[in-house]
């Protein structure tokens, strides 16, 4: 997209320039750019079709996939009539130079009329690889069953069928898919190494640490994952400064001390907090002093159950009132019945972030239940009610709901 004739000077400009830029920008997401097809080299190649062919294919046995896409698009716009010919090397080019979402109609294309059975399998290869790299597991999905189903000795293709079902947020389906693929075949590394990410992404890295046992770890992708466990388990201390201003000119100045720690090969964490933070009015007419130690812990039951809580006794310190203290808390105990399928329920006390009730003590007591629907990688559905009740002898309820669907990958 091309924005021209835009003003040069003034804060109106700034915002218009912004606008469009934010504009281009959201046009061109990954997949949106991915969908322009190769562009031929210069007019001026004089090469025959035959030499461009052959120059495709040498340049694509070295890896140079988006110059062999090219001088295939530059063969193709010079013989239209080899177009079914060479459309399936294009296409695959096209999928490895990060083009994949232009390779898909190609390889669709191919399909129409059908072609040989040995072809077919060969597009339905191509095309399942490119709709993945698209960022579209659930569309690949059933393009792997098939091939599957008919090449059952296709490890590739198997192990795409795992890739497909993970990358489309289903990785309880895709941990037993990989778990029966393992049995089958226990010396499938790259497999092993799949489930171990599969187990990590939902969230059991005890699991994915005894995926990785063995000879699998020696791997690049294995000391990937390993890493990224580590990095989630091992213990951390960080300190937060942060300072916000709101609207009614009160300054909110806080600093955090954070101790984390794992345990039970990453099922387990807890972490020790403690909170100072001060409120002030800017013209320095009052403030108060909050100070709080929590104690957190999240513990992993199993698949499908997981709790979280964490409490802390308050000191809230006014100027020129006395000082109260009051416990505060949240917990949420989460519930995955399925992939798609996420219950939380919730209750928590806290204080409020304004002088005024501060200086009252006001506290309040939320208690809430939320769903989270997700059918595939491009929709996700959320429900929510809730109910608080207030020191003060207020109440409130509210329900909410909401969707999201992805049109663009």
């Amino acid at each position: 997209m091309a924005v021209t004739n835009l003003p040069t000077g003034g804060a109106g400009s700034f915002l218009l320039r912004a606008l469009a830029l934010a504009l281009s920008c959201a046009l061109a997401s990954p997949g949106v750019a991915q969908q322009a097809p190769a562009s031929p080299p210069a007019a001026g190649d004089n090469r025959s079709v035959d030499e461009l062919v052959q120059a495709a294919r040498q340049a694509a046995s070295t890896d140079r996939n988006r110059e062999s896409a090219d001088l295939f698009a530059l063969a193709i716009a010079r013989a239209p009539q080899r177009r079914r010919e060479l459309l399936r090397e294009y296409a695959d080019q096209l999928t490895f130079s990060d083009r994949s979402a232009a390779a898909v109609p190609l390889y669709r294309e191919l399909l129409t009329p059908q072609p040989s059975p040995g072809e077919r399998l060969r597009v339905l290869s191509g095309l399942g690889l490119a709709l993945l790299w698209s960022d579209r597991p659930s569309e690949a999905r059933p393009i792997y069953e098939q091939i599957v189903r008919e090449q059952p000795d296709n490890r590739e293709a198997a192990r795409n069928l795992g890739r497909a079902i993970t990358w489309s947020g289903k990785q309880r389906e895709a941990a037993r898919y990989l778990e029966a693929l393992l049995l089958a075949h226990p010396d499938d590394d790259e497999a092993r190494v799949m489930l171990a990410q599969a187990h990590a992404w939902m969230g059991r890295n005890d699991l994915a640490r005894r995926d990785l046992r063995g000879k699998a770890v020696e791997r690049d992708d294995a000391k990937r994952v390993l890493e990224n466990l580590n990095w989630a388990t091992d213990p951390r201390t960080r300190l937060e400064l942060q300072k916000s201003t709101q609207s009614d000119n009160l300054d909110i100045t806080g600093s955090r001390f954070k101790q984390e720690f794992s345990f039970n090969e990453g099922r387990g964490t807890g972490e020790v907090r403690a909170e100072h933070i001060d409120f002030r009015l800017q013209d320095g007419s009052d403030d108060a002093i909050v100070n709080r130690i929590f104690l957190h812990g999240r513990y992993r039951f199993d698949d499908s159950w997981e709790l979280n809580a964490e409490a802390a006794p308050e000191r809230v310190a006014p100027r020129g009132s006395p000082v109260t203290q009051h416990p505060v808390y949240s917990a949420w105990l989460t519930w995955w019945p399925g992939d798609s399928l996420r219950l939380d329920l919730s209750t928590n006390q806290a204080s409020f972030d304004n002088l005024k009730s501060l200086r009252l003590g006001l506290l309040a007591r939320m208690y809430a239940l939320s769903t989270d629907i997700t059918p595939n990688e491009r929709q996700r559905y959320k429900a929510r009610v809730e109910y608080g009740d207030y020191s003060d002898g207020n109440q409130r309820s509210a329900a909410q709901m909401e969707g999201e669907y992805r049109v663009r990958t």
